[in-house]
């Protein structure tokens, strides 16, 4: 989910959930890894070994003050990611080997909201005006925007070549397949909540989280009226990655992690992973190791099963907020911030 979508979310929220300071809520004057009351903070576990990072990759050049850039990324693969930005331009680049990636045009009329890849050969965008994008990286071309959703999609997650769900405004989910859209039938999966994230283990399984802290569990391909359950009561959950079917990690703009069994969730226990500050995207490449990215330009390493206390790591030379991140492998992670440029981080 972009960052221009997070601002909305977070606004959603003031009447209900106390004061904001900026995207996020009002901030405390504690120091420290304070946990907020009835919040774990984890216990103890060998943290996965921190990653280095490189220093900015540019992918668009700068853009005038206001003028949405680069903000959401997607890596199939570990020599090839792809990313999308608020004027419906996308980048594809060579992480170990970047060079000097041109951001193109494929998408006139509206800004991407997020992007998928199903293989490094295909990937799909959804837009503010509802629609979706299907293209080859290597070769975007002149690819045709279908319409798939009457709400504003805030994310998608693409399980195979030939299927993609959306999820967005209004609780509702659409399931396409990518080649040959046609017109799909979105289904409230949610009420009148907004779904920011959405994760699809397999093409049976998606895993959505929401604006007040709940997760939506769901088959895309017969979604029926599936079970909302509450994982992080009262927070706004900004992001969700699911490396196995029985295992997922979700963030919230209160800087808490909460890991849960989509299948039988339960009442799992929110750990604080970066006080009081704002997680805005996680990925999770391996059941043991999760990378999430905050909003002052700080990234976050830890073992969902037993977080501890990680330290957030700042990444020199990037423009806060760091909007998404993606994992092509335990070892290799993208970053992007908030000037169009991407940081890749290797162990």
């Amino acid at each position: 989910m972009s960052l221009r979508c997070l601002g909305c979310l977070a606004l959603a929220l003031v009447l209900g959930a106390g004061l904001v300071s900026g995207c996020g809520r009002q901030k405390s004057t504690a120091s420290g890894p304070q946990p907020r009351s009835g919040k774990k903070t984890g216990a103890s576990a060998p943290a996965p070994h921190p990653l280095s990072w490189s220093g900015p990759i540019t992918l668009d050049t700068p853009r005038p003050a206001g003028t949405p850039g680069i903000d959401e990324t997607a890596c199939p693969s570990t020599s090839l990611c792809v990313a999308t930005g608020g004027i419906g331009q996308e980048a594809t680049f060579n992480p170990t080997a970047p060079g000097l990636p041109a951001a193109v045009i494929i998408d006139d009329s509206a800004g991407f909201d997020a992007v998928a890849c199903a293989s490094s050969k295909q990937c799909t965008a959804v837009d503010g005006n509802g629609r979706e994008v299907t293209f080859n990286p290597i070769t975007p071309g002149t690819p045709n925007p279908v319409m798939i959703e009457q709400g504003v999609p805030m994310d998608v997650a693409c399980p195979s070549v030939t299927q993609c769900t959306a999820v967005g405004t209004n609780g509702r989910e659409a399931t396409f397949n990518p080649t040959a859209p046609g017109a799909p039938a979105a289904v409230i999966i949610d009420g009148n909540d907004e779904l920011a994230a959405v994760a699809c283990p397999s093409a049976s399984e998606c895993i959505a989280v929401d604006n007040v802290g709940r997760e939506v569990m769901f088959n895309p391909t017969a979604p029926g009226t599936p079970k909302r359950v509450m994982v992080a009561a009262g927070e706004n959950l900004t992001g969700v990655a699911c490396p196995s079917a029985t295992q997922c990690t979700a963030v919230d703009l209160a800087g808490e992690e909460v890991t849960f069994n989509p299948i039988a969730p339960g009442t799992p226990n929110p750990a604080v992973m970066d006080y009081d500050k704002q997680l805005n995207a996680v990925a999770c490449p391996s059941a043991s190791e999760c990378v999430t990215v905050d909003n002052v330009g700080r990234e976050v390493t830890f073992n969902p099963t037993a977080p501890g206390f990680p330290a957030p790591v700042t990444i020199s030379g990037s423009r806060p907020p760091l909007g998404a991140v993606a994992c092509s492998s335990v070892s290799e992670c993208v970053v992007l911030d908030n000037s169009g440029s991407a940081f890749v981080g290797h162990r």
